[in-house]
């Protein structure tokens, strides 16, 4: 977890300091990547998600988020996506 949990302040450190494009760094294009917005019962995939990058990118100068809590919660292979 501590190391799930150090990736995500890395990816958003870097975000931060050079806007969207850093995310292609961090994104995954296997099968096993996918993302759930919290909050949704909605899987985005790689596909979905380097879209929506791409169709922003020129539009948002940075993005420098902030937590108020970070949880990192580790799920088995079998865990339904």
């Amino acid at each position: 977890m501590e190391e799930a949990t150090q990736m995500l302040y890395d990816y958003y450190a870097r975000t931060c300091a050079e806007g969207l494009a850093a995310e292609f760094e961090f994104l995954d294009s296997t099968a096993d990547f996918h993302w759930k917005p919290p909050g949704s019962d909605k899987i985005l995939r790689y596909d979905t998600i380097s879209a929506m990058i791409r169709r922003n990118i020129s539009s948002i100068d940075s993005s420098c988020a902030t937590w108020e809590k970070l949880s990192v919660i580790a799920v088995a292979p079998d865990t339904p996506r």
